[in-house]
C-alpha cells in the first residue's frame, strides 16, 4: 500500500488552525510539543521518508567498509603474509565477491565485444576470495579443481554446441575452424582430458563420433597437414585414451593413423629425416602413393627440417609399436628412434643443435654463403627436442644407458649456456609480518621493496644473446624436475645436483609468473628483459633486471601450468598451487565467452580488449588438464612410476624394460 501525504485529507486553510494535543493518540507528542499542527507532523513524516529512502545506499556503503575491514585485519593478522610467497597469488585476484567487485568498478567499465558482458575492474586489491578466507587446504583445492572441472565443460559445451565435426572453435563468432581438415582436432586432442575429469556423459559423445563409420582422417579435398602436430596431438591422444581406459577403439584409430604416417619416412631414396607435412586424401586419382586404406598420401620434401619437428616423434611411435606388435609399425618406432640418434650424433660438442637442420643427415644447416649459422632457441622450434631425450630415457624405465648420458649431457649444457640468473625487485605494499616491523619507518617514504630470484633463458644466435625468451620455453622448470630421480624429490634425501636443478626450476617458474603479473593476469607471447640499476642488486653475480612485454597476445598457452604442477609434485609447496589459481581465474575472467568456449587475446597488457575468435585445442588438452592435476592428489596420475607426458600432455605408460625387448 502507497503512503499518502497528509495534505490530501486536510483543507490548506486548516492546517495552522487545527491541534492536536485534543487527539488521544498524540498526548505524548503535546506534552512534549504544545501545540503541534497536522503541516509539522506531515514535514516530520516526510523528512523521515527521504531519510529511510537513501538509507539503503549507506547500508550498502557500510556493509562494503565492514567487509574491506574484515579482510584488512585477517591479512595483518597473519605473520608469515609478506614472508610467504603465496602472498603473490592475491596480487592480481581477477575475481571479488559481487558487492566489492561492483563498488570497486563503478564507473570504469567498459562494454565488451559482442557476446561479452563487462569489463573486469580497473582496481582489484591485494586480497583473497572471500570464500577461501576460513579453509582448510583439502577444501581450498576441492572448489578449486571443481571449478577447472567446470571450466572444461564450459569449453567443451562450446564446441559440442558450435564446432562439432570439426577441428576448432570460434567462440565470438559461433563458427569453427578446419585446420586438420576437419579431422575432430579439439575432440580427440580432448579425450582423455575429459577421462581424467570424470566428464563420463561428454566422453561417451566424443567416443560415439568417432566410432562412426564414416570418420577418417584422409579427406577428398584435403590440405597438406603437419606430421609433428597430428602427431603430438591426434596419435598422443588416441594412444593415452586407449591406456587410460582399454578400449580397444581408440588403438584401432591410432594404428591407422600409424599406417598414415609411415608415409613421412618413404622415398626414392628414404630420407633420413622425415618429412615434415603430407596430404591424406581419399583416392580420387592415380598419383601419389596408395596406402591399403584407400587413400593417396603426398609428402613434401623440404630441403631444411626444424628441430622440434625431427625430434618429437618417438614417444608415440615407441608406445604405438609396443601397443599393436604391427612389424610395420615397430619399425617406424625404429626409424623415429634413429633420427634422434643422428641428430645428437651431428649436434655441436656443447650437446645444443642448431634449430634449423639440413634435411639430408640431421647436421646444422648450411645456407647460400655457407655459412653455418648458430642459432638455438629453447622456445619454438627447438623446445620439445629437449624434453624427448629425457623423456625417451623415462620412457624405457630409466634404464638405457645411452638415453641417460645424453639427457644429463643435455641439461648440464642447459643449465651452464642457456639460463641466465638476475634478481627481480618486486613493491609490496604494506608490511604485515611482525618480522618486518623494523621497516614501517620508512613505509610513508618509499614502497617497501624484497628482492627475488628470477632464472631465463637466451636465445643463441651465433656470437649474439638475446635476452627475448618466450612462454614456450617456460616447460624448462618440469625439463629440471624430471631430472631429478624420483626418489631425490624428498627434501631429505637430495644430494646437491638435486638441489640445484630444483632450485633453478623454481626461479625459472617464478620468472614465468612475473610475465602475467607484468600484464593484467594474461601472459605475453614473449618478453623482453632489461637490465636496471646494477648498484643496487643485492648479489654481485646476479644483476638487476626488468621485464616487458614483446611480442604480444595471449593463446592460451599451458606451459606455465606444467611447470607448477611438476614443482608441486616434486616439493609439495603450496606457493605453486596458488600461482596456478591466479593464472587460471584471470583466464576465467578475461577470457570466457558466456554461450561457451574461451578466446585468446592480441593485446593482454590491458586484459582483453581485443580478442582473438579462436580457442585452441591445446586449451583443453593442457592447459585445463595440468590445472586440474594441479589441484588433485599425486596419486591422480602417478608421474613416478608409471606415466610420462608427451609434449601435448597426452600421458603414456612407462615400458618396462621385459616389455621393451
Amino acid at each position: 500500500m502507497q503512503w499518502r501525504p497528509v495534505e490530501q485529507h486536510v483543507p490548506k486553510a486548516s492546517y495552522h488552525e487545527l491541534d492536536f494535543c485534543g487527539s488521544k493518540t498524540m498526548n505524548t507528542f503535546c506534552g512534549l510539543n504544545p501545540g503541534l499542527t497536522r503541516r509539522t507532523v506531515h514535514r516530520t513524516i516526510n523528512s523521515w521518508q527521504r531519510t529511510f529512502s537513501r538509507f539503503r545506499y549507506y547500508r550498502q556503503l557500510l556493509a562494503l567498509t565492514v567487509f574491506t575491514l574484515l579482510l584488512w585485519m585477517y591479512r595483518v593478522g597473519r605473520p608469515q603474509a609478506l614472508d610467504d610467497e603465496n602472498e603473490l597469488a592475491g596480487r592480481l585476484q581477477p575475481r571479488l565477491p559481487g558487492l566489492l567487485a561492483k563498488a570497486l568498478s563503478a564507473g570504469s567499465t567498459q562494454r565488451r565485444h559482442q557476446s561479452y558482458s563487462r569489463w573486469p575492474p580497473a582496481l582489484r586489491p591485494n586480497l583473497t576470495l572471500g570464500n577461501e578466507l576460513f579453509l582448510d587446504d583439502v577444501t581450498r583445492n576441492e572448489r578449486r579443481r571443481e571449478a577447472v572441472r567446470r571450466a572444461m565443460q564450459h569449453a567443451w559445451r562450446g564446441y559440442r554446441q558450435y564446432a562439432w565435426d570439426h577441428d576448432e572453435l570460434r567462440p565470438l563468432s559461433h563458427s569453427y575452424e578446419d585446420s586438420m581438415n576437419g579431422v575432430g582436432l579439439t575432440l580427440i586432442d580432448a579425450l582423455d582430458t575429459l577421462y581424467l575429469m570424470g566428464l563420463h556423459d561428454e566422453f561417451r559423445d566424443a567416443r560415439a563420433w568417432l566410432a562412426r563409420s564414416e570418420h577418417r582422417f584422409a579427406r577428398p579435398k584435403a590440405e597438406p597437414v603437419s606430421i609433428f602436430e597430428m602427431n603430438i596431438r591426434l596419435l598422443g591422444g588416441l594412444l593415452s585414451t586407449y591406456q587410460l581406459s582399454g578400449d580397444p577403439l581408440f588403438l584401432q584409430k591410432a594404428e591407422e593413423l600409424g599406417h598414415l604416417f609411415a608415409h613421412a619416412f618413404l622415398g626414392r631414396p628414404p630420407p633420413r629425416m622425415p618429412h615434415p607435412s603430407c596430404r591424406f586424401r581419399v583416392r580420387s586419382q592415380r598419383t601419389g602413393s596408395d596406402d591399403e586404406n584407400g587413400t593417396i598420401v603426398t609428402c613434401r620434401a623440404a630441403e631444411r627440417v626444424v628441430l622440434s619437428e625431427c625430434g618429437t616423434l618417438q614417444l608415440e611411435f615407441r608406445a604405438l609399436g609396443a601397443a599393436t606388435r604391427d612389424p610395420l609399425l615397430k619399425g617406424l618406432a625404429e626409424r623415429a628412434d634413429q633420427v634422434l640418434r643422428d641428430i645428437i650424433a651431428r649436434a655441436p660438442l656443447d650437446g645444443l643443435p642448431n634449430n634449423i637442420l639440413s634435411s639430408a643427415d640431421g647436421s646444422s644447416f648450411v645456407n647460400k654463403s655457407a655459412e653455418i649459422v648458430r642459432f638455438v632457441n629453447l622456445g619454438a622450434a627447438g623446445d620439445s627436442y629437449y624434453e624427448y631425450i629425457l623423456k625417451s630415457y623415462i620412457q624405457l624405465g630409466r634404464t638405457d644407458p645411452f638415453w641417460r648420458r645424453e639427457s644429463d649431457r643435455i641439461i648440464d649444457a642447459l643449465e651452464r649456456i642457456v639460463f641466465r640468473r638476475g634478481v627481480l625487485i618486486e613493491t609490496l605494499e604494506s608490511p604485515s609480518d611482525p618480522a618486518r616491523q623494523t621497516e614501517r619507518q620508512h613505509q610513508l617514504k618509499q614502497p617497501l621493496k624484497r628482492f627475488v630470484n628470477v632464472s631465463w633463458p637466451v636465445v643463441l644466435s651465433n656470437s649474439e644473446e638475446i635476452h627475448q625468451p618466450d612462454h614456450l620455453s617456460c616447460f624448462a622448470s618440469s625439463l629440471f624436475v624430471l631430472a631429478v630421480p624420483p626418489e631425490q624429490w624428498d627434501a631429505s634425501v637430495r644430494n646437491d645436483r638435486a638441489e640445484r636443478l630444483l632450485r633453478l626450476a623454481g626461479e625459472h617458474a617464478r620468472f614465468c609468473f612475473e610475465m602475467y603479473l607484468v600484464n593484467a593476469g594474461l601472459s605475453s607471447e614473449s618478453v623482453e628483459v632489461q637490465p636496471s640499476s646494477p648498484q643496487d642488486s643485492p648479489y654481485a653475480d646476479r644483476p638487476l633486471v626488468q621485464i616487458r612485454s614483446y611480442v604480444r597476445g595471449y593463446h592460451q598457452r599451458p606451459e606455465t601450468l606444467e611447470a607448477l604442477f611438476y614443482l608441486w609434485r616434486a616439493t609439495h609447496d603450496p606457493k605453486y598451487r596458488d600461482w596456478g589459481w591466479t593464472i587460471f581465474q584471470a583466464m576465467e575472467w578475461y577470457t570466457r565467452v558466456p554461450s561457451g568456449g574461451y578466446v585468446g587475446c592480441r593485446d593482454p597488457d590491458n586484459g582483453c580488449r581485443i580478442p582473438i575468435d579462436k580457442m585452441e585445442s591445446f586449451l583443453l588438452a593442457e592447459t585445463l588438464k595440468y590445472a586440474y592435476l594441479l589441484f588433485s592428489d599425486d596419486a591422480a596420475l602417478d608421474i613416478k612410476n608409471e606415466w610420462v607426458f608427451n609434449t601435448e600432455a597426452h600421458p603414456l605408460r612407462i615400458m618396462s624394460v621385459s616389455r621393451e625387448r
